[in-house]
């Protein structure tokens, strides 16, 4: 059986669209990835002010609410402004090593920066992939 993007995949937001400022580092929302053996994170970036830098950090832990802790190697370098100014990157987990809940953890640094975080959990093991999104379209 064929499955659509939609069936196939389903996206969370870990962290929200907004401009943040410069500050110690914050988690964004968790991802609860239980029935997935994939997470792809988008990070969309927006405008960065003059002196602006970010940093991401996947961590995990094997509770909702939990202390959560760093995954190895899932670390960006310092993104700065003028050369990550509206840019999208990815980063990949694979789940079936991880722990069940996945967040992003944010720091800003000299200035503020626009930005969201999604997660897309990837080859569900039941499909069709269970949404909380809403649908707009299909064609």
């Amino acid at each position: 059986m064929k499955y659509t993007a939609h069936e196939f995949a389903a996206a969370r937001y870990s962290v929200y669209s907004d401009s943040y400022a410069a500050g110690a580092a914050v988690e964004g929302g968790e991802v609860d990835t239980k029935g997935y053996r994939e997470l792809l994170w988008l990070f969309i970036l927006g405008e960065f002010q003059a002196t602006a830098t970010v940093t991401f950090q996947g961590m995990e832990c094997d509770t909702s609410g939990g202390t959560f802790a760093d995954v190895t190697g899932a670390v960006t370098t310092a993104l700065a402004a003028g050369t990550a100014d509206d840019e999208l990157y990815t980063g990949r987990i694979e789940l079936m090593k991880r722990l069940r809940y996945q967040l992003i953890e944010y720091t800003i640094a000299n200035d503020a920066v626009e930005f969201s975080v999604v997660g897309v959990l990837l080859d569900g093991v039941n499909m069709p992939a269970s949404q909380s999104n809403t649908n707009i379209f299909t064609v």
